[in-house]
């Protein structure tokens, strides 16, 4: 195994752990206590649909190239800084939403969100 391919492995093998790091935040966090559901404005539910749409075209249809090969090419340091800088910039996102997560609590939904910058304004 040559080392750039080592470097592309590493780098999609730790952003794949940070991925999991983001989804444990939230799925082994404590649920709060249920509040009486308001209505929900529909044009929410198309922009869940325009994500899904996304996540479908990037994950179905994925660049053509060889598997694990290196973000950009030169010098062998400057192909491992290339693969270890998304991973250093996913930690730093699922840290800061495991901080958010943990400081906001129950107020984390954008729901809670929004009905409180509502109420604020009235």
């Amino acid at each position: 195994m040559s080392s750039t391919e080592l470097a592309g492995k590493t780098a999609l093998y730790g952003v794949i752990a940070c991925w999991w790091w983001f989804g444990l935040t939230f799925w082994l966090r404590k649920k709060p206590a249920r509040a009486r559901e308001e209505q929900r404005d529909l044009v929410s539910y198309f922009g869940l649909a325009l994500q899904a749409v996304g996540y479908f075209i990037v994950w179905y249809f994925p660049l053509r190239g060889p598997r694990f090969s290196p973000m950009a090419t030169g010098p062998e340091w400057f192909v491992w800084v290339m693969a270890v800088l998304p991973v250093a910039v996913a930690a730093a996102s699922a840290g800061l939403v495991n901080a958010a997560a943990r400081r906001l609590g129950k107020q984390w939904a954008l729901a809670e969100i929004g009905r409180a910058s509502c109420r604020e304004r009235v």
